[in-house]
């Protein structure tokens, strides 16, 4: 929720007063539906798919380390697709940094999540530490949403510098 909050002091597009005027008829997210949706079942069958593994592997079999890893890798995944779905530019377009409340937020998240899982919280919260190699399954995962995102955005750059070169 923190980021959600610096998400909204976010700066206008500069562009912003050149574009049309949205259709009061159309739906206020737009043509931003569709990603939101896409998103939601690309993160969705992400945890899914690491789910499976997890269960799957022997090492670990813990149910509570299962749901850590899980709920650790969701967490993440939202607070690092906040950077991509703050605008429909590209992060190198606009800045890792330039959104510093975002940035602050973000790492705040972070360090009340760490905060839980590495101190006596964790039995509060029903949740065990991770190791660094429960690690290597979270960070990549995490990020996925990131470049698929960044992706996305490029490819619709690329179309629409295209058309508009024609």
């Amino acid at each position: 929720s923190i980021p959600a909050l610096a998400i909204g002091i976010e700066s206008a597009d500069k562009d912003v007063m050149n574009r049309r005027p949205r259709n009061p008829k159309e739906n206020i997210l737009g043509k931003t539906t569709p990603y939101l949706v896409a998103g939601s079942l690309f993160s969705t069958a992400i945890m899914l798919l690491l789910f499976l593994h997890l269960i799957n592997i022997s090492n670990v079999g813990d149910l509570k380390e299962t749901r850590t890893i899980l709920l650790t890798a969701i967490i993440m995944f939202q607070l690092f697709f906040v950077f991509s779905f703050r605008s429909k530019k590209n992060i190198s377009e606009i800045g890792l940094f330039s959104n510093k409340p975002l940035v602050y937020s973000v790492v705040l998240a972070i360090l009340f999540h760490l905060a839980v899982l590495y101190t006596p919280m964790n039995t509060f919260f029903d949740v065990v530490p991770l190791t660094m190699k429960e690690w290597i399954y979270i960070i990549p995962i995490s990020l996925s949403g990131v470049f698929l995102a960044e992706s996305v955005k490029l490819i619709r750059k690329k179309k629409i510098n295209k058309v508009t070169q024609k």
